[in-house]
């Protein structure tokens, strides 16, 4: 599968903005837009790892002069990323979402603040390569998908290897603020 969009690379923190529509939020009185590619940005926060897995933060921020909406747990998935062509090619499974308490829900996001989901990405060299089938990746795509609007972020993760019979990325979903990997 590829993905083609233009973006604009944020080569100080290796991400890329791929696409973005939105997602829906409950309904109140006055409910703020759905965020668009013109208001967010992605930069990469704090990691940590443990056993051959990889935990990052990744930092949404609101840069423009109003609130705006997003909502989930988006799905992630391993891949190889051309900043050329701006073309993502999948490799391997789509994450099983992590639901976790809290993490998820429609956020309303101010203007200049920030809301986060943390990835993981787990190492092929903890399985056996016949169990795994290792293919090489450079990139995870995390999407938010609701009612047909979803948002692309493409997060560089440097030269490794994942699994591709089974998936090797997980994903919590968004909240407020920054959390911790």
């Amino acid at each position: 599968m590829a993905v083609r969009s233009i973006g604009r690379i944020l080569a100080a923190v290796g991400l890329v903005v791929a696409g973005l529509a939105g997602a829906v939020g409950p309904a109140s009185a006055v409910t703020p837009p759905v965020c668009q590619v013109t208001d967010v940005y992605a930069i990469a926060g704090a990691s940590n790892g443990a056993a051959g897995t990889i935990y990052r933060v990744l930092e949404i921020v609101n840069h423009s002069a109003h609130a705006c909406r997003l909502s989930g747990t988006p799905v992630s998935r391993p891949g190889t990323f051309n900043s050329t062509t701006m073309v993502f090619k999948t490799v391997g499974p789509a994450s099983q979402p992590r639901h976790m308490t809290g993490r998820g829900v429609a956020v309303t996001i101010a203007s200049h603040a920030k809301a986060s989901v943390v990835l993981a990405v787990t190492q092929a060299a903890n399985y056996q390569p016949s169990a795994c089938v290792p293919k090489p990746v450079n990139a995870v795509q995390v999407t938010f998908a609701v009612s047909g609007q979803h948002v692309r972020l493409i997060y560089k993760v440097g030269s490794t290897k994942v699994c591709t019979k089974f998936s090797s990325t997980g994903i919590e979903g968004i909240a407020l603020g920054i959390t911790a990997p």
